[in-house]
């Protein structure tokens, strides 16, 4: 009898099909995997993010037509600070609840607020301070939701106050002012689709970052040249126990508005409102008079910055704003000239 090698098979271990891989094989298709992920994970992330700032924007116009529903009805824009028919601290925010299909939330503050446990005390807790609302959360916000923070339940979405520092209260010279020097549409001669409405702002959560950050700047005040601020990036000294940061309670008037001044996702310096800020890549979104929603790159023009606002046309001597309405903004930039509603100013969008 002849043997399988005597047949001329040769060897039994090669007759059939080969299967599995050699380790060399093994790690090349590993490799592979491992490249094609790396190339197609910042596409993934990009596009994920381009979603979150859609839905974003669509929050963002969602309350910009309320506020404009509120202007339709009352024939102003809400009142920024010390509203008379609430309490000096009641933002604007509340008042444009109803307008965004917030009713139900809107009766209970007004109980609230009328009822003996405010007291003309602290206005902002309780109920307003604990009511969330998804409605004025940006998707792209990094704070937690629902946010766990003390100060209470933020926002990213805040009214435009125009280009001149303050920060005792808003400015006249946005659509949004305070009591007495707020503004309607009629008063927004620069053209409605030309002007800031409402934007966003990144939630103050003690980070030492730029977004969501607060600086101390020794020395800065309302009449110092803003050009300070973005100075201090280069020795930072980080604020991380301010209490009531931009946006940390949507219902308290001291936490709400921005300015346009310096640049989107400039740092929050203590003095002042801050600048626009979001956690999309280059810049932020704001919402114009008319209700549509463009996207402000950090690069876009702010014209001179280093201008210290002393003039007595907006300064009274004590360091206050001389509340005009009207006139071009004396920084010159295109940003400026976007947030207030007379300024008069002629600007390539």
């Amino acid at each position: 009898m002849k043997t399988f090698f005597e047949n001329g098979m040769g060897d039994p271990r090669e007759a059939g099909p080969r299967c599995g891989f050699t380790l060399v094989e093994l790690l090349a298709v590993i490799a592979i995997i491992g490249t094609l992920v790396g190339l197609l994970l910042p596409a993934v992330q990009a596009a994920r993010e381009s979603a979150r700032t859609t839905a974003c924007a669509n929050k963002l116009r969602q309350f910009a037509l309320g506020v404009i529903g509120y202007e339709s009805v009352r024939n102003s824009y809400p009142i920024g600070s010390f509203n008379p028919r609430y309490h000096q601290y009641w933002g604007c925010i509340l008042d444009t609840l109803p307008f965004f299909e917030e009713q139900t939330v809107f009766d209970k503050l007004v109980a609230y607020s009328n009822s003996s446990l405010l007291n003309g005390a602290v206005p902002w807790n309780h109920l307003a301070q604990s009511t969330y609302l998804p409605v004025l959360r940006c998707p792209s916000e990094l704070v937690p939701v629902p946010d766990l923070h003390a100060a209470g339940e933020p926002t990213n979405y805040h009214p435009s106050y125009g280009d001149i520092p303050i920060s005792t209260s808003p400015s006249p010279r946005g659509p949004i002012g305070p009591y007495r020097d707020f503004g309607s549409s009629k008063s927004v001669t620069d053209g409605l689709s030309k002007t800031i409405l409402v934007g966003e702002v990144s939630v103050y959560f003690n980070t030492t970052t730029i977004r969501g950050g607060y600086l101390t700047v020794a020395g800065l005040a309302g009449t110092s040249q803003p050009v300070t601020c973005l100075q201090a990036l280069g020795s930072p000294t980080w604020n991380t126990a301010v209490n009531g940061g931009p946006g940390t309670r949507w219902a308290d008037a001291q936490t709400l508005g921005f300015q346009t001044v310096l640049p989107p996702n400039a740092p929050v310096c203590g003095g002042w409102h801050p600048a626009a800020s979001s956690y999309h890549p280059g810049g932020a979104q704001v919402a114009m008079c008319d209700g549509s929603t463009r996207f402000v790159g950090e690069t876009i023009d702010t014209g001179n910055l280093t201008l210290s606002l002393t003039n007595a046309t907006f300064w009274d001597g004590w360091g206050n704003p001389a509340r005009p309405f009207r006139g071009p903004s004396p920084w010159g930039g295109v940003w400026q000239a976007m947030g207030s509603r007379s300024g008069g100013e002629v600007f390539q969008e």
